[in-house]
């Protein structure tokens, strides 16, 4: 049986540890209930933990690409700070250098979704107009995805039309539209407060999400799901693309 590595990277500060354990349990808890692919039982789903702040101790960095593939935790920080005195910037810049060089499946979720985006030279900043109450600040909502955004493989019809998905928000921050952004990205759902909610590299498997697929609220939407439902359905989806992606390797 091939065992298959997902690296959770936790982009947590240590004093803010808390508030990672729990989002850390989503995620395990989605990887251990991954039903598997249809016609594929030679796999064993195994995670890994990594500390954004440990990625330049020894060891550390190569253990992240060793794995399958990653999953990108959001964070109390803020990209925007990158410019001025930032005492996490060298772990930052470590973990876009990774997303850079990879070529295995990623998924960045909220902080981590603006990582990604900014790894590849987009700008990050406050969402939502100047002035204006954030609207998507512990919230939760029906988000229009557009079709055949990967990560929906698991939603009947995905690639036909727009699926409705149940979300949670959680941010202070976006990734900002722009000509880089358009030459580096393909998004998919957008709302009046925050533009791009959902991406695709356009020649690598590297996926962002605004939203948090990794929570555990189970209030019921207008689409009939809640954001726990739909939020692990998107998780196994990615959770397929590394399979796929370690077999064909394996096979190749």
């Amino acid at each position: 049986m091939k065992k298959v590595t997902i690296a959770l990277v936790s982009n947590y500060p240590r004093k803010d540890e808390v508030f990672w354990l729990s989002r850390r349990k989503n995620l395990v808890d989605a990887i251990a209930s991954y039903p598997g692919m249809p016609g594929n039982d030679l796999v064993q789903l195994q995670h890994i933990s990594i500390r954004i702040d440990d990625l330049l101790s020894p060891g550390t960095m190569a253990e992240l690409e060793g794995a399958d593939g990653a999953i990108l935790s959001g964070s109390p920080l803020n990209l925007s700070a990158m410019d001025g005195d930032m005492r996490e910037k060298p772990f930052i810049l470590a973990l876009e250098g990774y997303v850079l060089r990879a070529r295995v499946p990623i998924l960045g979720i909220c902080f981590g979704h603006q990582l990604v985006g900014h790894a590849f030279g987009c700008r990050v900043g406050k969402y939502a107009t100047p002035g204006s109450v954030p609207v998507e600040k512990d919230a939760v909502g029906v988000l229009r995805v557009e079709p055949s955004f990967d990560l929906l493989r698991r939603f009947p019809g995905f690639r036909d039309g727009p699926v409705d998905v149940s979300v949670e928000w959680k941010h202070q921050e976006e990734v900002k539209p722009g000509d880089e952004f358009s030459r580096q990205f393909l998004s998919y759902a957008s709302t009046p407060a925050c533009r791009i909610q959902a991406i695709k590299h356009v020649d690598r498997p590297v996926y962002g999400v605004q939203f948090h697929p990794e929570n555990r609220k189970d209030e019921v939407l207008a689409n009939g799901r809640s954001p726990r439902q739909d939020g692990q359905a998107i998780l196994h989806g990615f959770l397929d693309m590394v399979v796929e992606a370690t077999m064909k390797g394996n096979s190749g």
